[in-house]
């Protein structure tokens, strides 16, 4: 523990940050173990460099998505759900729930969980943009997006120290995997302006 680099945790309820098969039941990750899992995502970074896309450009997008986010609401919590009517679509993706993370479900003064950092984000921003208005149904929907979930914490991890959420999620905990994956199923589509259909399968 002594020797650890990062918390895997951002607070009661939510995934590891790394969630792989290796890391998954870690509480403390040491550097090594980092540096193995960021290798894949200095690569796609440079690829995408060369497309004229930065690592500041794809935070640039959460934290505006973030953002815009609140501003339909100044509620600390704001749940659209399966509302009959609420279709709110925010720079293309459509707007599900928005709340403020605060309290004991966070780290201590909600620190960034990189133990050499000292950030303290106070109240967290916290957004979820879900395609389907049907998640617990069963059988198969065309949806125009993927599931997308941003806090303020899982933009700095990105933005701050390059650590993207790794393993799978349920579909409620859908936060970015890695800077290729983000770019390909949310920023490219925004900045031309084509939304990406795929079929979910349900159940």
């Amino acid at each position: 523990m002594s020797q650890y680099t990062l918390l895997n945790s951002v607070g009661d309820g939510e995934r590891p940050i790394l969630a792989t098969s290796r890391l998954t039941s870690k509480k403390y990750v040491t550097r090594t173990e980092l540096n193995a899992t960021t290798q894949s995502d200095i690569r796609e970074l440079s690829s995408l460099e060369k497309k004229g896309v930065s690592l500041d450009d794809l935070c640039d997008f959460m934290d505006l998505l973030i953002a815009r986010a609140f501003q339909v609401t100044d509620q600390p919590f704001f749940f659209l759900g399966q509302v009959p009517g609420s279709d709110f679509i925010i720079e293309g993706l459509r707007y599900w729930m928005a709340r403020n993370y605060s309290g004991s479900r966070l780290l201590p003064g909600s620190k960034c969980p990189v133990r050499s950092c000292g950030k303290r984000f106070g109240i967290v921003q916290d957004v979820f943009f879900n395609p389907s208005r049907y998640p617990f149904a069963k059988g198969k929907e065309e949806l125009y997006h993927k599931p997308l979930r941003l806090n303020r914490i899982s933009v700095h991890l990105a933005r701050a120290h390059l650590i993207f959420e790794k393993g799978s999620g349920t579909w409620d905990q859908c936060y970015p995997t890695s800077p290729k994956q983000f770019y390909t199923d949310f920023y490219k589509p925004w900045k031309e302006g084509k939304p990406s259909r795929y079929v979910a399968q349900f159940g």
